[in-house]
């Protein structure tokens, strides 16, 4: 089912259906937010590490090193790299 934004009792919160998923917050951009993040959440799925092949969990295609792997990078120096 599509996840949507409900306001109930004044606070707005992220729905699958009628099953709330989040923590009901006082903006609706902060549920809007939520429901983006959400999204992201349910496309994810576990991907091999491109530089050590470990398994790890991605939020799409565009994220496919592992924490590791993209901490070490980050503390290369640009010269270094390429």
């Amino acid at each position: 089912m599509a996840l949507s934004v409900k306001k109930t009792n004044g606070m707005f919160a992220v729905y699958d259906g009628a099953q709330r998923v989040t923590t009901p917050v006082g903006e609706r951009q902060l549920a809007q937010r939520a429901l983006e993040r959400e999204e992201r959440r349910r496309r994810g799925r576990e991907r091999s590490c491109l530089t050590c092949r470990a398994t790890f969990w991605s939020s799409g295609p565009g994220h496919r090193m592992c924490n590791d792997c993209r901490l070490r990078c980050a503390g290369l120096d640009n010269q270094m790299v390429g």
